[in-house]
């Protein structure tokens, strides 16, 4: 078999929404919240982010994600919840009238399936598992590392240092986890694993909160 691409989950991550959401990634999905469009549909409250944190909301250009003309989703598997790396448990990501979002990590939304078929081609549409109302996630390329040095300069922490280059041109070696190397990339990571983020945000928490995911 050829292009194969190993995922690989820490023992807290393994319900079936969140083994969705990685497995999303792997084939080329970014979080919702990073469509160029979010700031027609949701509100980024910087100041309640965890201080140095506030990469994981960047919004990326329209040459970065291809949301195959799908309608922005809060209901996909691919959107943070509200509360994500709040530093205050004031909420971090609300509509543009200030409420919380009703987000899932249950499986599929029907948008998710659409632009997943459309992404590679499929000729059948699906029906959503994932019980949101909403629509799909945004996708961008292949996942692929660009430089032979990728997984060295993860292992050394440059996805955290770097991360406008490293999660752009060594994405494979950043999103299995910085090269192998389990490790805590912030001294929040212990706290942050015991309020439940290693569940609810696996995505940024597995590869950059290693050890503190696998203590819980």
């Amino acid at each position: 078999m050829s292009n194969r691409q190993q995922v690989s989950l820490a023992s807290g991550c393994w319900q079936k929404g969140t083994v969705i959401h990685e497995i999303l990634h792997s084939l080329g999905f970014w979080h919702e919240q990073s469509r160029p469009d979010r700031d027609s549909h949701v509100r980024i409250n910087y100041g309640n982010i965890y201080r140095g944190m506030g990469y994981n909301f960047n919004k990326l250009s329209r040459q970065q994600v291809n949301s195959r003309n799908s309608p922005y989703d809060i209901g996909s598997v691919m959107h943070y919840n509200s509360y994500a790396f709040s530093s205050n448990r004031q909420a971090t990501i609300t509509d543009l009238q200030g409420r919380t979002l009703r987000t899932q990590r249950n499986g599929f939304s029907r948008e998710d399936i659409k632009q997943l078929n459309a992404m590679y081609g499929c000729r059948t549409t699906g029906t959503g598992g994932g019980g949101g109302t909403g629509t799909g996630g945004g996708t961008g390329g292949t996942c692929r590392d660009e430089n032979a040095m990728c997984a060295r300069w993860a292992g050394s922490g440059e996805c955290q240092k770097n991360p406008r280059y490293m999660l752009k041109s060594c994405c494979l070696s950043c999103k299995s986890g910085g090269g192998g190397t389990c490790t805590d990339a912030s001294t929040n990571c212990p706290a942050w694993a015991r309020a439940g983020e290693c569940r609810r945000n696996p995505g940024y928490m597995r590869p950059n909160c290693c050890r503190s995911c696998r203590s819980t």
